[in-house]
């Protein structure tokens, strides 16, 4: 294993659902510790009604893994846009500019995505900001699993704008978004396309189907509570928090 390898590794092996609690500032410790008490069991998908979701002071979305049960996630905390969520059942899933770039405990036998290079140059950053002259074309490598079970593989990515679409989100929201199609190629040939809507407004991913290498399980995402600060149009300065 590389000497970068190990550092990701041992960036992402210690339980990040205590690395998230025991970092940052309390109101997102706090917002943390009510996702954690939500009692989800069972095979079931989550639904979150409207009445909790008005109860809830803090972002939330919807996750599913291939044909996993539909988890919901709550925003534990914010990490340099960095976004650190976790379910009721401590399945932990990070995002950056909407991509999914680590996960942990996610339902079943799946396998964990543990760290992606090259991050900075990824369109998803450039696109989100609302940026006309965005480089469409991203190189990375990807990590799934850890330690002996580790698989690193190198990826290629070419994004192209789909066109203007009106998402239906749950709890009845509409939003207007861009729709744009990332087509990845794998370094054992295997190709395939991920989807992301953009909201034409702030920019934000609000909904998604990605997967990083076919090692990985596909993930769906959709918004169920924006965060405060992904609701500030690109270059407001004043960007709150939660």
């Amino acid at each position: 294993m590389t000497t970068k390898t190990m550092h990701h590794s041992r960036l992402f092996l210690p339980s990040l659902a205590a690395a998230v609690l025991l970092s940052g500032c309390m109101n997102r410790v706090e917002s943390m510790k009510e996702t954690l008490a939500f009692a989800w069991s069972g095979n079931q998908d989550v639904t979150v009604t409207q009445e909790r979701l008005d109860e809830i002071n803090y972002p939330m979305m919807y996750a599913r893994f291939n044909q996993q049960r539909r988890i919901a996630l709550g925003l534990g905390f914010d990490d340099n846009d960095q976004y650190k969520w976790l379910s009721g059942d401590q399945e932990v899933v990070v995002t950056r500019h909407g991509r999914v770039v680590q996960t942990q405990g996610v339902s079943g036998n799946l396998n964990e995505l543990a760290w992606v290079s090259n991050l900075r140059n990824d369109p998803l950053k450039c696109l989100t900001q609302l940026n006309s002259q965005c480089s469409l074309t991203w190189q990375a490598q990807v990590q799934s699993g850890v330690a002996q079970e580790a698989s690193i593989h190198a990826i290629t990515s070419q994004f192209s704008r789909i066109g203007s679409e009106t998402l239906e989100l749950p709890i009845n929201r509409s939003v207007n978004t861009v729709h744009w199609r990332e087509q990845i190629a794998q370094d054992n040939g295997t190709t395939w396309t991920n989807d992301y809507w953009l909201s034409t407004e702030t920019g934000r991913v609000v909904k998604s189907s990605q997967q990083l290498t076919d090692a990985l399980p596909r993930v769906v995402t959709e918004e169920l509570k924006p965060y405060k600060k992904d609701l500030q149009k690109p270059g407001n300065s004043n960007r709150g928090a939660n």
